[in-house]
């Protein structure tokens, strides 16, 4: 495993990733309904998160050193006191920001004068209880035929769920859920199973799109798994992590409404050069 700085700056995209360059991941592949993450993925992208801390609940917004969010100045902020997440910004270009204004809703990015990091890959992330915290999207995204997403969370117990985007009041749909039974499902627009039995834990990528054939795939750490055959559209995604509840710490998740097919290498390439998870 390579040390801070060599990830900080894997960040952009590498040579042998498409874009080359220098480029941020959304530079090169724009287009993103939505982009969250603890690193920086545009070259315009000036806040990571808004932080409130617990000693007073005042809030600051937080944005990004050598391009990983500015894990000094939130440290500094919360001054020894407990640091929670109340906006997670969209680096996207539709300003389409994850927020929540209960207290006791809000994952936790610092602790006792300690950043959370992730045990896998030892970068900054937030943790989400599996109880009931969430963010919630400004706007619905109303889900097409075509999608593709991109998450990066760990699962540190097998026994409760890990899931990307969803919607708060509705029972579907999510791009991907990892069931507390072990399975592992798409929810657009019904549940659809595709495979039993994944009892892993540890740090993760997660892929899954849908394409013109109504095909949803998903993959994890570069493993593809059972291909599943869903026909219509769903509702709207609205929430992350709010169906079910993640539990554990989470670092990416950047949503497409159109397909990245020919683009995943190089999307996971340099997903995976900066996290260094598989």
């Amino acid at each position: 495993m390579y040390g801070y700085g060599y990830r900080y700056n894997s960040g952009l995209v590498v040579s042998a990733g498409g874009g080359g360059g220098g480029s941020f991941l959304l530079d090169t592949y724009p287009n993103a309904e939505v982009g969250y993450s603890l690193r920086q993925l545009s070259a315009s992208a000036t806040n990571c998160v808004r932080v409130r801390r617990s000693s007073d609940n005042a809030e600051q917004d937080i944005g990004f050193a050598s391009g990983i969010v500015d894990s000094a100045s939130i440290l500094t902020f919360a001054s020894g006191s407990t640091a929670v997440v109340t906006k997670w910004y969209d680096q996207s270009t539709n300003g389409n920001d994850a927020s929540i204004p209960t207290a006791v809703y809000q994952p936790t990015i610092a602790s006792g004068g300690v950043i959370s990091v992730s045990a896998y890959n030892g970068l900054p992330a937030m943790f989400f209880d599996g109880t009931n915290d969430r963010l919630n999207l400004l706007s619905d995204i109303t889900t097409t035929q075509e999608y593709y997403q991109s998450s990066v969370f760990d699962r540190p117990t097998i026994s409760k769920y890990s899931v990307t985007l969803g919607n708060q009041s509705a029972a579907t749909p999510t791009p991907f859920l990892w069931h507390t039974l072990n399975r592992i499902y798409t929810a657009m627009p019904s549940f659809l199973l595709h495979d039993t039995g994944y009892t892993q834990t540890g740090d993760f990528l997660v892929t899954t799109f849908r394409d013109t054939s109504n095909d949803t795939k998903f993959w994890i750490n570069g493993a593809q798994g059972t291909t599943a055959n869903q026909a219509g559209i769903g509702a709207t995604l609205n929430s992350i992590v709010g169906q079910g509840y993640h539990n554990g710490m989470y670092q990416e998740l950047i949503y497409w409404g159109e397909t990245q097919e020919a683009n995943q290498t190089d999307i996971e390439l340099d997903t995976n050069n900066f996290y260094s998870i598989y």
